[in-house]
């Protein structure tokens, strides 16, 4: 009678002892948003004249940059706000931060969206553009060129770029490979429209039509090829990355949408699409397009196969940014993808009673009643995921192993070795919510080391725009392409990470 439950306790404490020697290292820790001195918020409230009823993009959120704004070698920060001005934090080193919007001469009194910083003037110092939407009484696009002395200067009309088509984000790139930097702004349109309603393809840029990707013809034009490139895509593509994930030296494309990773979650929101309506919508000229995150995988022939449902990274709920990077160090790029949203207005409930509320009654009284309905609704408040890459094509979800817990609503997101430690920490902009800022703590736990490049390119492109950058150690390479706007509405830090494993130099 005693040797029995003496057994049970020898062998319960055998595996906790187990479980605990073999439980795997917690990486990034969540900074308090006091301690690093980053305290930016990003309200986002409704009111009669403004709101999701009337504006579709109302909780879609804002964008953050990474770089070294001071060439003191440590990575600096930009928020961009909708309803409060975008926010300017100087690293001062150990993971603090200074606020200096103000003395910056950066801030900003629009609805601002995405964020890039590049060496816009070729000068050798990061200049930030600040993409503006049309919701606001300031609809022009803000360019702040570095004046070298802690301060910038808007000059967006001076070069070019004062654009008020209400835009998302711009991609600064060497388009024509004269030695200079050219603009890519991705602009939306504001446009009243059945979202539940098939409309004839666009082809002029309007409207809800695919996915697109333009393919350099080299001659200054280009060419949408997605239809011979893709299978198929995701149905409401958010954020993008693209990426040689599994080490082949091609890139891969990830695209991420709003599928729920659960039943309850799946089966009360509106994420499907039946097949009459998917068979009209092939009719009308559109490419076959799913509810889900998509991974494209190059075959190196001019196709991809997707396999974003093999890899175990289809299905993260509302998402926004996809981000490749080598959080543990060990070789692979894993995946982190942000996501929430204000009012879950794909809630099914929502959605039919809405549809026979409209039926009745004024104009005024139709939209006073959508608009109570929608401050009832809760919102899509999840924590973020990350990860971890196999080697083997699929991903493991190590969100809550390695630390990334915090619920939020998380829309732009970017990565950075922001302590000079040899991992990427990251940092994250949220609605209504003070922002993430997650240290990495790889180094401290586990034995892998790291390879930091930095580019230095000719005079208009310092900072190596487009340059292809190969690293092989003991037989595998990996291949990165310089392009720091990546994710949403986001820029990363220029500095290229390389994790090496356990290896000690690069071969080449």
């Amino acid at each position: 009678m005693v040797l029995r439950p003496l057994s049970f306790l020898l062998i319960a404490g055998l595996l906790t002892f187990a479980c605990n020697r073999n439980r795997e290292p917690q990486l990034f820790q969540l900074l308090s948003a006091q301690a690093p001195g980053i305290s930016v918020a990003h309200p986002i409230t409704a009111s009669d004249t403004l709101n999701v009823i009337r504006f579709d993009y109302h909780y879609n959120g804002g964008g953050v940059a990474v770089g070294d704004i001071n060439n003191d070698g440590l990575p600096d920060l930009y928020f961009t706000g909708n309803m409060v001005s975008g926010r300017l934090y100087l690293n001062k080193g150990n993971m603090q931060f200074e606020d200096i919007t103000a003395k910056a001469g950066a801030g900003t009194d629009s609805w601002a969206t995405g964020v890039a910083m590049a060496d816009v003037n070729g000068d050798g110092w990061l200049d930030i553009y600040v993409s503006i939407a049309g919701k606001s009484k300031n609809t022009v696009n803000q360019l702040f060129i570095n004046q070298q002395n802690g301060t910038f200067r808007e000059m967006a009309a001076q070069y070019g770029l004062a654009d008020n088509a209400y835009s998302t984000q711009a991609a600064f790139l060497d388009y024509d490979s004269d030695g200079d930097l050219d603009c890519y702004l991705l602009t939306n349109a504001l446009e009243t429209f059945n979202r539940n309603a098939n409309r004839p393809r666009m082809t002029d840029g309007s409207g809800k039509s695919n996915d697109r990707l333009y393919r350099n013809n080299g001659d200054g034009t280009f060419t949408n090829q997605i239809a011979r490139y893709l299978k198929h895509q995701s149905h409401n593509g958010m954020g993008t990355d693209i990426a040689d994930f599994n080490n082949d030296g091609l890139s891969d494309i990830a695209v991420v949408d709003m599928l729920p990773p659960d039943n309850s979650r799946h089966k009360s929101m509106f994420s499907n699409i039946n097949y009459d309506r998917f068979k009209l919508s092939l009719e009308m000229g559109y490419e076959p397009q799913y509810i889900r995150n998509s991974l494209q995988l190059n075959n190196g022939n001019g196709t991809f196969s997707e396999i974003g449902q093999m890899a175990g990274v289809d299905a993260t709920d509302w998402s926004w940014t996809p981000l490749f990077a080598d959080f543990d160090n060990d070789g692979l790029k894993d995946l982190l993808i942000t996501n929430g949203y204000g009012k879950d207005v794909t809630d099914m409930d929502f959605i039919v009673y809405s549809r026979e509320g409209s039926m009745f009654g004024t104009d005024d009284v139709k939209r006073k009643n959508a608009m109570a309905r929608t401050e009832k609704l809760p919102d899509v408040n999840r924590p973020d995921f990350v990860y971890k890459n196999n080697g083997n094509l699929t991903f493991t979800d190590k969100s809550g192993a390695w630390g990334i817990t915090q619920q939020g609503i998380s829309n732009g997101a970017a990565y950075a070795d922001l302590d000079n430690d040899g991992d990427l920490d990251l940092v994250i902009n949220n609605t209504n919510q003070r922002a993430f800022v997650y240290r990495n703590d790889a180094g401290k736990h586990l034995k892998h080391n790291y390879l930091r490049v930095k580019l230095a390119g000719p005079a208009g492109n310092p900072q190596g725009l487009g340059a292809k950058v190969e690293v092989i150690t003991r037989g595998s390479s990996q291949y990165r392409e310089q392009y720091p706007i990546r994710g949403y509405k986001s820029s990363v830090d220029e500095v290229l990470h390389f994790g090496m494993g356990t290896g000690t130099k690069a071969d080449a």
